[in-house]
């Protein structure tokens, strides 16, 4: 995005619209816990449970730190994109793990994948909405900052 552009209102709207549903996927494993957590859930062990957000942290930072360079290649847009693909297939996986409420450890192999494709699209999806926002307000953030 061009910083020069001026931004509509639908755009800033979706950005941050965009960046709301971000925070809201992102809370959603910690919230179903109890679910994880309970006899009449899953069953998982605390150790089990932690263990569940190694990929996501991993690929969270790997995926912030690969989203500049994969903007220059593709597009900012592009990378937004596919990090929103991956929150939907995070989504996804962690609604079909209800059909495996009987077999926690095949659970548990989905749900790591589901955690890491959750941190993909986070650490890809952060960074492009952030230069989304800061493009829309050029020299605002600093001001602001500053005061």
């Amino acid at each position: 995005m061009n910083a020069a552009a001026t931004a509509s209102r639908t755009e800033i709207g979706a950005v941050y619209s965009a960046a709301v549903v971000q925070g809201l996927t992102l809370v959603t494993f910690p919230a179903a816990s109890s679910i994880f957590t309970s006899p009449d859930g899953f069953g998982f062990d605390s150790t089990r449970y932690g263990a569940m957000f190694v990929p996501q942290v991993v690929l969270a930072v790997l995926s912030s730190g690969l989203a500049p360079k994969l903007a220059r290649r593709w597009s900012l847009r592009r990378v937004l994109l596919v990090g929103f693909a991956a929150i939907i297939v995070s989504m996804a996986l962690l609604a079909l793990t209800r059909l495996l409420l009987g077999a926690p450890d095949v659970a548990f192999g989905v749900l790591l994948v589901a955690t890491g494709a959750l941190g993909l699209g986070f650490g890809a999806t952060v960074m492009a909405l952030n230069t989304y926002a800061e493009a829309f307000f050029p020299g605002r953030a600093m001001q602001r900052f500053w005061r």
